[in-house]
C-alpha cells in the first residue's frame, strides 16, 4: 500500500503555475486511489476521482511542454488508476500532414508503455504505428522533432492511443498533442 500524506518536498508551484518536482504521495484528505504495485492483473485501468486527476494533469502539463513543445492537444487528457498490467485507451484519429507526440506521466508505476495501433476492420489485424517505453514518471512516443506522422497514406487514420503500466501501479495522466 503506498501511503497518504503531503505531497513530496520540492513541488512547489513554478511561475509556471506547474510543480518541479513530481509527487510520490496523495495529499492527505483525498482517498487513496493508487493500487498496490505487484501483480499483473490486465484488464482496463479505472478512471480516477476528479481531484486526483488534477494532481497527475500538472506533472503532465509541464512534461509535455519540454517533449511536444507548441504543440496542442489533441482530444482530452485520460486519467487512470492502473495496476500492473493494465491499460487506459482512447480513439484519435491522425491526419495527413500533421505531426503527434503522446505523452504520460504518473505517480506510482515503475515503467509505462504507450502504443498507438491503427484502427482496422480485420478482425485480429491492428498495425502498430509507434511504441515507446519510460519510467512511470516520464514516457512520450513521438518527442519534440521526432513526432508521429502519417509516411505516405494520404487520408486520415483512426487509431487508439493506448497506456500500459507494465511495471508497478498508480495513477498515470496521457495525453496526445498535434502541431
Amino acid at each position: 500500500s503506498i501511503p497518504t500524506g503531503p505531497i513530496a518536498t520540492n513541488t512547489a508551484p513554478t511561475a509556471t503555475g506547474f510543480p518541479t518536482a513530481l509527487p510520490t504521495t496523495l495529499p492527505t484528505g483525498l482517498p487513496n486511489l493508487l493500487p498496490p504495485a505487484t501483480g499483473t492483473s490486465g484488464g482496463t485501468a479505472t478512471a480516477v476521482d476528479p481531484n486526483v486527476a488534477q494532481i497527475a494533469q500538472g506533472p503532465l502539463a509541464l512534461l509535455a511542454r519540454t517533449e511536444a513543445p507548441s504543440a496542442s492537444a489533441a482530444g482530452a487528457p485520460m486519467v487512470g488508476s492502473f495496476q500492473e498490467g493494465q491499460t487506459l485507451e482512447q480513439a484519435i484519429t491522425i491526419s495527413p500532414g500533421k505531426c503527434y507526440s503522446f505523452v504520460a506521466a504518473g505517480a506510482g508505476p515503475q515503467e509505462l508503455e504507450i502504443s498507438l495501433v491503427a484502427a482496422t476492420p480485420v478482425p485480429g489485424l491492428a498495425p502498430i504505428m509507434g511504441s515507446a517505453k519510460g519510467t512511470g514518471l516520464r514516457t512520450v512516443l513521438g518527442a519534440k522533432d521526432a513526432c508521429v506522422k502519417l509516411a505516405i497514406i494520404p487520408v486520415d487514420v483512426p487509431a487508439r492511443f493506448i497506456v500500459k503500466a507494465t511495471k508497478g501501479g498508480g495513477v498515470v495522466a496521457a495525453q496526445a498533442f498535434v502541431k
